[in-house]
């Protein structure tokens, strides 16, 4: 059966994926979205086109009417790879799973990728989210948090929130007293995003208490693939912020995993559910769900497990494998070494950075041989993308 992955997005996410099933399966990938983007330009692994009908659903579906006449029935992958795109998908299951292969969870589960609805059935569920107030479309700041500043603020639903631009927009927003906090909600608010505002504790600012835990459930609900891995380094861009720069694998799976797993099985989870965690001491507080695989999905493969495998076992191979908790230990970066050893803090886990990338235990999603062979303008994407990497952090 000859395969056609074909991935909605155009960064780091996309470009992991593509190159997953082209070392998974030897096979390029397309890929669409609204803009062009270093990340997926001048790649062997990835057909890249920029098309206005990315905008919306109404174009997205005129999009994938044609692809659905130039790939035969069952041989086209769809992935999302951003949330905008992955709830698409999430919305549109029913029609396109017909012609195409949609690993995505049932429409009713997109809720949980809003953070509010989320972190309210992590509370169910003993599971530890950060102190958040709420803040409804016309609800003002209390004058008393029942916790201290500084502050997080940010927006319950990213898919909303990305579809109204403003200068200077971040992910995130910190902020050091309730007059920052009301002019960081009012500006969002003026820009039209019209969602629930989360203003949360900050229980920590140094990137290496941040973790991450990739999921992949079947359609029957059961995990299949889980791997944890230990955040060194973070992005600090405006854009960027919380984007995973520097991953250390080959720990064991803390009690929360147990939890997350427990928790999608329970909702019926189908697909890559991706999540954010914070440790404070010795408790690990869950900060938000993606209902797709994450930016930095690539870090899968330095422990040992391909993502792009995982679809094709169960739809293309129509395997039934028994559940994997890979703990391979190894190191994924995405940025130059200089600037891991310039911004990873802790000494003892620098020192194992710089063990593992001398070694060649280490892992980057730009570095690969496969596209960078006899490919010139990749190189020189890859060397600027790394010269400004380089100016910016160091």
């Amino acid at each position: 059966m000859m395969i056609q992955p074909i991935l909605l997005g155009a960064d780091l996410n996309c470009y992991g994926m593509a190159r997953a099933f082209w070392e998974a399966a030897g096979v390029g990938s397309l890929a669409f979205g609204k803009y062009r983007l270093g990340a997926t330009s001048f790649s062997r692994f990835v057909k890249y086109r920029a098309d206005s009908r990315m905008a919306t659903d109404e174009g997205r579906d005129r999009l994938m009417a044609e692809l659905a006449r130039r790939v035969p029935a069952g041989n086209g992958i769809l992935v999302g790879c951003t949330d905008e795109y992955a709830a698409y998908l999430i919305r549109r299951r029913d029609s396109l799973s017909g012609h195409f292969i949609v690993p995505v969870p049932d429409r009713e589960l997109m809720k949980y990728a809003d953070k509010e609805i989320f972190s309210r059935a992590c509370s169910e569920h003993g599971i530890a989210v950060p102190a958040t107030v709420f803040l409804h479309e016309g609800e003002r700041l209390p004058d008393r948090l029942p916790f201290g500043y500084p502050v997080v603020v940010k927006p319950s639903s990213s898919e909303e929130y990305w579809r109204f631009p403003f200068p200077d927009m971040r992910k995130v927003y910190f902020a050091n007293n309730s007059e920052e906090t009301k002019s960081i909600c009012k500006t969002i608010r003026n820009a039209g995003y019209r969602g629930t505002l989360l203003v949360q504790e900050m229980l920590s600012r140094e990137d290496s208490d941040n973790y991450v835990l990739t999921v992949y459930c079947n359609r029957s609900g059961e995990a299949q693939a889980a791997v944890f891995g230990h955040v060194l380094m973070e992005e600090h861009t405006p854009r960027g912020l919380g984007n995973h720069a520097v991953i250390l694998t080959g720990e064991s799976m803390p009690p929360v995993g147990a939890h997350l797993i427990s928790f999608l099985r329970e909702i019926g989870y189908c697909g890559f559910a991706n999540f954010d965690i914070l440790r404070r001491g010795d408790e690990d507080h869950v900060l938000e769900m993606n209902l797709r695989q994450g930016r930095s999905n690539h870090y899968m493969c330095a422990a040992g497990i391909n993502p792009a495998m995982l679809i094709l076992r169960e739809y293309v191979y129509r395997l039934t494998l028994p559940y994997v908790e890979e703990t391979e230990e190894n190191l994924w970066y995405s940025v130059p070494p200089s600037v891991v050893y310039s911004q990873v803090k802790d000494s003892a886990l620098r020192a194992r950075c710089r063990k593992y990338i001398e070694t060649g235990k280490a892992f980057s999603p730009f570095h690969a041989d496969a596209d960078l062979l006899r490919n010139p303008l990749r190189r020189i994407f890859v060397r600027e993308h790394e010269r400004r990497q380089i100016k910016r952090y160091c």
